[in-house]
């Protein structure tokens, strides 16, 4: 038998489940990429504008050690700078793909450990989760290309395959705080049955170790960065941007929107305990629930790998509890017309609920600022608008604690409180030691009423409540 000929044999075998799993792949394509097709670049979220910036800056193989983006996303963008590829092909082209694909290594990781068809309801749990729509959204680039390969990589340490290896170092390269959930998942498994194992447990420790010295000989920021974060929110300290925490989702939120898959999962974890080859998921999901829930380091960031890690539990636990009442071919249609049509309801409401990061004024502002030339400088006082400004303005950004920070915390709060003429005063100031630069209010933040407030601060822009200011140094005015 020829392999098309076993290709057919086997749809002809597995139709209806072809198919269901077809349309769930669908409806994440729909999901995951409508965003990009409504709003373009601003139907993502707050990170877009700075892997715009951070990718079109590579230009030199030298340049991928030196990015804040780690090193496999940065080798990525070199490739595209060097081949003349759009750079949007990477941009939103990969993460797409790379937000739906996740879906591949779920399905077979979940069917590893319970079966076929707990694999295609972790996908269909995947495929309407608020968190991982939100993933996607909100642009967790480096998170959801690292999920790929923490997914794969788990499968294969399962299967005690040499893909373990590459997987590994992928994401070694992609995203440190996955590869910690991953080494900790492995070194736990690998601690009972190190000895059965004692080769391939012993190359894998190898493999990571060899790409974290990699990794620190040729961009030790990445590391030490990380390092500082950690140390620092372990030590109490609190950061005004809230990159401590991670800006994504806290665990309250988490589980008020989830709290059945969260129920399930838990369960499903309970009665699959005993199970030796289930050990590095579940250890794995036991440190990052510590991590999320205890307020470590990074939880809000966390909040996305611990319910990927929680779906294929939950996965489990809902055909163990729910599997006997569907034995029955009737009943099978009915649980599959029941899944297709939440889904379909779903993605219809996502649709139409999909709104822009950016409003329709303030993509003009930006755009209008971007095509300017004569000032180097684009100053906001609302951090939400930092990253945007950054990646599209074509500017050099001042802002409160990020990029070019020109305040700390405490003097942002004092900027806050003052009077319209200490505002004034204050913003006047920065024009001295920077020189002239644009002000940008988005319609999103309290106005600072500046119309009128200075000769030196004049508005060239409105529209709506998005507005545009020039600020020059009154010492150079004659």
């Amino acid at each position: 038998m020829t392999k098309r000929e076993k290709i057919i044999d086997w749809f002809s075998a597995n139709r209806g489940f072809a198919i269901l799993f077809a349309f769930l792949l669908l409806f994440l394509a729909i999901v995951r990429s409508v965003p990009y097709f409504l709003h373009g670049p601003f139907g993502f979220g707050y990170d877009t504008g700075i892997y715009k910036k951070s990718f079109e800056d590579i230009k030199n193989f030298s340049d991928i050690f030196r990015s804040q983006v780690y090193l496999f996303p940065s080798f990525l963008a070199y490739l595209m700078n060097v081949l003349h590829i759009p750079m949007g092909f990477l941009l939103y082209g990969v993460h797409i793909f790379m937000s739906i694909f996740i879906a591949i290594p779920l399905y077979l990781l979940t069917k590893q450990y319970f079966g076929r068809h707990a694999g295609v309801l972790a996908v269909a749990l995947f495929t309407v989760s608020y968190v991982q729509v939100f993933a996607s959204e909100f642009y967790l680039f480096k998170a959801v290309m690292g999920a790929v390969f923490m997914l794969y990589a788990f499968l294969y340490f399962t299967r005690k395959s040499n893909l373990f290896y590459l997987f590994a170092g992928l994401l070694a390269l992609t995203q440190l705080p996955q590869l910690v959930l991953l080494v900790f998942g492995i070194a736990v498994a690998s601690l009972v049955d190190w000895k059965k194992n004692l080769k391939f447990n012993l190359i894998g420790f190898w493999v990571v170790i060899c790409a974290l010295l990699l990794i620190f000989v040729l961009a030790p920021q990445q590391i030490t960065e990380g390092w500082d974060v950690v140390m620092a929110r372990l030590s109490g300290k609190i950061s005004f941007d809230a990159h401590q925490a991670g800006l994504f989702m806290p665990f309250r939120e988490f589980f008020v929107r989830e709290f059945l898959l969260v129920i399930f999962g838990v369960l499903g974890v309970a009665f699959s305990v005993r199970r030796k080859e289930v050990l590095p998921l579940i250890a794995a999901l036991i440190f990052v629930s510590s991590v999320v829930i205890g307020k470590v380091f990074f939880e809000n960031r966390f909040v996305m790998e611990m319910e990927l890690l929680l779906t294929p539990f939950a996965a489990f636990m809902i055909v163990k509890t729910f599997g006997k009442i569907f034995v029955r071919k009737y009943m099978k249609i009915v649980s599959v017309i029941l899944i297709v049509f939440f889904v379909s309801i779903y993605t219809l409401f996502y649709v139409s609920t999909t709104y822009p990061a950016l409003t329709r004024n303030e993509v003009t502002a930006v755009k209008i600022l971007q095509d300017k030339h004569d000032i180097p400088y684009v100053f906001v006082t609302n951090t939400t608008y930092a990253p945007w400004m950054y990646g599209f303005s074509g500017k050099e950004v001042l802002a409160p604690g990020i990029f070019n920070s020109v305040w700390n915390f405490g003097e942002f709060l004092a900027y806050q409180q003052s009077s319209k003429v200490e505002k004034t005063q204050k913003l006047l100031n920065l024009a001295r030691k920077y020189g002239p630069y644009y002000y940008f209010e988005g319609e999103r933040q309290e106005s600072d009423n500046l119309t009128g407030s200075s000769p030196f601060i004049v508005e060239i822009l409105q529209l709506g409540k998005a507005r545009l200011f020039t600020v020059s140094n009154p010492d150079l005015q004659h």
